[in-house]
């Protein structure tokens, strides 16, 4: 089934700072197409410039659909790329995404990078020569420590065999 793919005109960014988010009226669902973080901030950043805000697990940005007055929200969570938007708004809210994920699975992605803090470790997500990117920097402290115990205690089991 072909999509019908909008102009990326029918889509504008929305002041961020006038944000109200998680409150018991957000609806959430993760993307469509289950691409990774780097994926898709660099669709975004190819049509609409460098995320709102950089912080814990990933990105955030703010659209409003000029058709429909929509206002909803592309960002990364725990869970990998999501939309966003308030459930009095749940009408229109699915058929909007449906059209801005499109928009961006035609998008070429720009090559871009943002780095983020995550319960795992520091982690990178872009493009690179227009070919979408996560790796981690640093590994989490805790994940650190977790493998030194288990490798201490390897060690311990053996010295206790031989």
């Amino acid at each position: 089934m072909d999509e019908k793919i909008v102009d990326p005109s029918r889509f504008e960014r929305v002041d961020f700072a006038k944000r109200e988010l998680w409150t018991p009226n957000w609806r959430t669902r993760s993307r469509l197409s289950k691409g990774h973080i780097g994926d898709f901030v660099s669709r975004i950043w190819a049509l609409y410039g460098p995320p709102d805000s950089v912080g814990y697990e990933g990105f955030s940005c703010r659209f409003r659909d000029k058709e429909t007055e929509l206002v909803f929200e592309a960002f990364s969570a725990g869970y990998g790329p999501s939309y966003g938007a308030y459930s009095q708004d749940a009408a229109v809210f699915e058929s909007v995404v449906d059209m801005f994920d499109a928009l961006l699975k035609a998008a070429t992605p720009a090559d871009c990078e943002i780095e983020y803090e995550t319960d795992f470790g520091v982690y990178r997500s872009g493009a690179r020569n227009g070919i979408p990117f996560d790796e981690m920097v640093k590994k989490s402290k805790s994940e650190q420590v977790e493998r030194k115990l288990a490798a201490k205690e390897v060690d311990e089991i053996l010295d206790e065999l031989f």
